[in-house]
């Protein structure tokens, strides 16, 4: 199953997320939401649902 991780560009998830996420799942994908935080549906609600709609496309999910 694929999995999705989001990171805000100020968060401290983004940089360390794929080798977390890589420890308890196969098939991994991390993607920045840019100039946001820990809090990127309220900080950049446009940008995280364009990369929510892009990773949909691209594994078909």
């Amino acid at each position: 199953m694929p999995v999705l991780g989001l990171g805000g560009t100020a968060s401290f998830f983004l940089p360390i997320a794929e080798k977390m996420l890589s420890e308890v799942a196969e098939h991994v994908t991390v993607r920045a939401v840019e100039d946001s935080g820990h809090w990127m549906a309220e900080e950049q609600p446009e940008r995280l649902l364009q990369r929510l709609r892009e990773w949909f496309h691209e594994t078909g999910a």
